[in-house]
């Protein structure tokens, strides 16, 4: 998810809005750089609702489906202690627990040898 604003886009159709798995119709009408700047800021998540086609079996229903439409938090990464910089899960710069030090000393503590 972004939104990209410059000071000179004042009018709507010039900022541009994305967020994964949700349809572009809804981002357009419904998200503004706003409610990007708010989730940000205030480490909330919104959801979306809306209707989408389904097809199982060559039959063609409609579906009304709720998503996280913008959310602050990312599963993928680790978030340091100045709350703006991350790392990538498994980085070599990942800060580690004490314990797991002393576990890495004897052995890993962990399953893989990780």
């Amino acid at each position: 998810m972004y939104s990209l604003w410059t000071p000179t886009s004042d009018d709507v159709d010039h900022t541009y809005t994305k967020a994964k798995g949700v349809p572009k119709s809804y981002v357009k009408k419904h998200v503004k750089h706003r409610h990007y700047l708010d989730v940000l800021n205030s480490w909330t998540e919104t959801s979306c609702k809306f209707r989408t086609f389904r097809s199982t079996r060559h039959e063609v229903t409609t579906r009304e489906q709720t998503k996280t439409c913008l959310s602050a938090i990312d599963d993928k990464r680790y978030l340091l202690s100045d709350g703006i910089t991350s790392l990538p899960y498994g980085h070599k710069d990942i800060p580690r627990p004490p314990d797991a030090l002393r576990a890495s000393e004897g052995g890993s503590a962990h399953p893989w040898g990780v």
